[in-house]
């Protein structure tokens, strides 16, 4: 009996490894990431790409989907429903409808209450990609 239920703890833990969350990708450069966020938003001046610390596989996105989910003006009809994840290059894009504009403070508090560090963005200026800082990031 002894044996059988090591058997089964060793099997129950074994499962419960490979349930761990482990990076998909390596963590990018900042020039990876500029380069993607370049990729992403260049002629598109109404979707931000947040550096997300800690987004390192594709399966991080459920909360960050809830949390941005909830932002006024976020346009569901681009990208998927609002939101993509470039986990390869831990950027969260985000559109918003061409009359609202970004609310960087809302996006800063949408990806913090998601469990990530979110330490700058990148924005399509007419002309370039631009980094920005969040004010709370500083």
């Amino acid at each position: 009996m002894k044996q059988l239920f090591l058997f089964l703890a060793l099997i129950t833990l074994g499962a419960l490894n490979t349930l761990q969350a482990r990076p998909q990708f390596p963590v990018a450069t900042e020039e990876l990431r500029l380069e993607g966020a370049q990729a992403h938003l260049t002629g598109k001046p109404n979707q931000v790409a947040v550096y997300a610390r800690g987004l390192v596989c594709s399966s991080c996105g459920i909360g960050l989907r809830i949390h941005i989910g909830k932002l006024d003006g976020l346009d569901e009809s681009a990208l998927d429903e609002g939101m993509q994840l470039d986990a390869k290059n831990q950027l969260v894009l985000i559109a918003y409808k061409a009359d609202h504009g970004v609310d960087t403070d809302a996006v800063y508090k949408a990806v913090h209450k998601a469990g990530y560090e979110p330490t700058h963005y990148y924005q399509w200026d007419g002309q370039s990609v631009q980094i920005h800082t969040f004010k709370e990031a500083k």
